[in-house]
């Protein structure tokens, strides 16, 4: 693409604004901004994709003081986002489906020609040729590029090299019939993008259709029926109005060189306020591992970026020389949960600290969605800053959706977690309480030695929380003759 961009205007491409999906969690954000690095381009902004064409639609439509729903149904992905349009553009909810657009629905047209071929012929479709299923492939796109613009039936030619061919007729009414539970599929996304903002249909004041896929005709009944014909607008070339809005923003970011996100001027002759002029939200939770798997939300979901947070920590055990955590990110109280992306180990420079030892993390979102850790030892100042790994492990892109509803489904279980690792910590804050009065005093080694013995029980974290009341009083009985 750079080298693209380089011929056509016949000079070096040094910078860009990139879009990405909306529901792009922070490990592709990340990695987008890395194969950008490498392609020598400098992202001057990460932007999401149906911010962008809300950009491109600012300068054909009077969008001031309204509520815009942008509806994003591409070739292989699918966001739903939620705009507030005032002097500035604020996003309030964002949904989406990283496994939904124009190739499942080229792949039932697929599956449609092969069952036909099947009954003609009596014998199953070749499958061995790649160059075949190719062109298969190509042929039963244009079939449904065909259908979004006619209702005539549209005959589908399939050559086999010099063999006799074969032909098979598509209608609108079959293509309807095998893609509705999938463009019905996606209005339940639209619902959670609603349920996100606190919004009902009515509240919505334009529908923008991006994205190719929303050429279907089928598509544009299902969205007129539920929010109103004349609510929807196509009239940008679908294919476009991502890459347009991001040519118009990159266009203004050239006059603010000092301040990207801030004052940006959206060639309309409104100046937008010095905050908050194009934000958008965390589709889910951030936040650190702590001690027994328990997750630590420090930016929550939903909340507009650019953004920081910071939180306030302390050390589990005495003389701990080193903290370490995983950063993850959904809705659930236990990281097994949620999804890990980096993690941040920080040695510490007092390694004789008691347990308490003060410690801080600052959590902070830039302006292109892309995250920075820095853990820090609050008496020595020594800090350490996310370091992003991966395992190889094959992660399945987030689906919103699901993980909320998961979250919701599970929270009593995730209360039950919480409570017991509650009670673990006051368990142990008991245990140190008469560890710190044997060490003022006799410094006894038999003493400690069932001190010892208590906490690395409870360091298991034993799942029945009534034993944490029974080996309690079974401790204090037991280290009675040893206190003061």
């Amino acid at each position: 693409m750079k080298a693209i961009a380089e011929r056509f205007i016949n000079a070096d491409v040094t910078g860009a604004v990139i879009t990405v999906p909306a529901h792009f969690d922070h490990r592709q954000r990340q990695e987008t901004m890395n194969a950008a690095k490498l392609a020598g381009l400098k992202v001057l902004r990460l932007i999401n994709e149906p911010t962008a064409a809300a950009i491109a639609y600012r300068q054909k439509d009077d969008l001031e003081k309204k509520t815009i729903l942008i509806f994003d149904l591409g070739g292989g992905t699918f966001d739903v986002s939620i705009v507030k349009v005032n002097t500035a553009l604020k996003v309030i909810a964002v949904s989406g489906h990283n496994h939904l657009g124009g190739q499942d629905f080229d792949q039932l047209i697929m599956q449609f020609v092969k069952e036909e071929y099947r009954k003609q012929n009596n014998k199953e479709f070749p499958t061995h040729s790649t160059k075949l299923l190719n062109r298969l492939r190509k042929n039963c796109q244009e079939a449904k590029h065909l259908l979004s613009f006619r209702e005539q039936p549209v005959t589908i030619n399939i050559d086999f090299n010099g063999e006799e061919g074969f032909n098979c007729v598509l209608t609108r009414e079959k293509l309807n019939e095998m893609i509705e539970p999938m463009l019905k599929g996606s209005l339940d996304v639209v619902d959670q993008a609603l349920q996100q903002a606190n919004l009902k249909e009515k509240s919505i004041d334009l529908v923008l259709l991006i994205g190719g896929s929303t050429r279907i005709p089928l598509m544009q009944a299902l969205l007129g029926k539920k929010f109103g014909k004349t609510k929807l607008r196509n009239r940008i070339n679908p294919d476009e109005a991502v890459a347009l809005g991001a040519s118009i923003l990159a266009h203004d970011l050239k006059i603010y060189p000092d301040n990207i996100g801030e004052n940006l001027t959206l060639r309309n002759g409104k100046n937008p306020s010095n905050n908050d002029d194009l934000s958008e939200i965390t589709p889910l939770s951030i936040g650190l591992q702590l001690r027994g798997q328990r997750f630590l939300k420090i930016i929550e979901k939903g909340t507009k970026y650019p953004c920081r947070a910071t939180k306030s920590l302390a050390t589990a055990y005495d003389n701990q020389i080193g903290s370490f955590s995983g950063i993850y990110e959904g809705e659930r109280a236990n990281v097994d949960n949620n999804k890990k992306f980096g993690e941040i180990k920080l040695e510490l420079e007092n390694k004789k600290a008691k347990r308490g030892y003060q410690l801080e993390v600052l959590f902070e979102i830039d302006i292109n969605g892309i995250l920075h850790v820095t853990k820090t030892e609050v008496e020595a100042g020594k800090t350490a800053e996310i370091e992003i790994k991966y395992d190889g492990k094959s992660y399945k892109d987030a689906d919103i959706k699901r993980i909320v509803e998961e979250a919701g489904s599970h929270k009593r279980e995730d209360e039950e977690f919480e409570n017991m690792v509650r009670k673990r910590d006051d368990f142990e804050d008991d245990i140190y309480v008469k560890k710190r009065s044997i060490e003022n005093s006799s410094n006894d080694q038999t003493a400690l030695e069932i001190v010892n013995r208590y906490l690395a029980w409870s360091d298991k974290l034993p799942q029945n929380i009534a034993d944490y009341d029974r080996q309690l009083n079974e401790f204090k009985k037991e280290i009675a003759p040893y206190l003061p």
